[in-house]
């Protein structure tokens, strides 16, 4: 697993297999999950597929939408631009939900200072800015000057996890985790909801 948020003992999950690959993302939760929807995102011929997960959790009298993705990795041409096609696919998913309270988070597979020099003409690029314009704050960047980086596991270099999460949502804490469970060092936020 890729991503976890913190909200006390897990009591109920979901797990969802990409249709074509080795790759899924799984939420774990102690509230209960009323709506799970799989969207497969965009991606180049002969490439994996990979996912995006949204559960609904009722938490008290307040529903929220956790959403969590595995991009496409690699630092080619065609895998940053799928990354970039499904980010936008991402964007536009999100900017349709009208609900107040989401959270997005995963192994984005990207790195904000490895975009290949050809590409950074491309209009917003740079996907922290796709996100930002839903009004989705980085939950790590905005507690930290410079967030702690999460890969690869053993010696981690560069920042590929993000979770970012609605204004309604206040960011108490955010952490990397040392551990050797996965490629990735899990990274964690701990949130409030008024």
């Amino acid at each position: 697993m890729t991503d976890y948020i913190e909200w006390g003992t897990p009591v109920s999950s979901t797990f969802v297999r990409t249709p074509q690959g080795a790759y899924g993302n799984a939420q774990l939760t102690r509230f209960s999950m009323t709506t799970v929807i799989n969207y497969k995102l965009p991606m180049a011929k002969g490439n994996e597929q990979r996912c995006m997960l949204m559960t609904q959790q009722v938490f008290s009298d307040k529903t929220i939408h956790v959403y969590n993705a595995h991009l496409q990795n690699g630092r080619d041409t065609t895998a940053v631009m799928d990354r970039w096609n499904q980010a936008n696919e991402i964007y536009r998913i999100l900017n349709s939900d009208p609900n107040p309270l989401k959270i997005l988070m995963g192994d984005f597979n990207w790195d904000e200072n490895q975009v290949p020099v050809n590409l950074k003409s491309l209009p917003e690029i740079r996907f922290l800015s796709l996100f930002k314009k839903l009004g989705l704050k980085d939950t790590a960047a905005s507690l930290q000057e410079n967030p702690a980086k999460t890969y690869p596991a053993d010696n981690p270099q560069v920042r590929l996890d993000y979770i970012f999460v609605s204004p309604a949502l206040k960011i108490l804490k955010t952490r990397v985790i040392s551990s050797k469970a996965s490629d990735h060092q899990p990274l964690v936020a701990d949130l409030y909801i008024d």
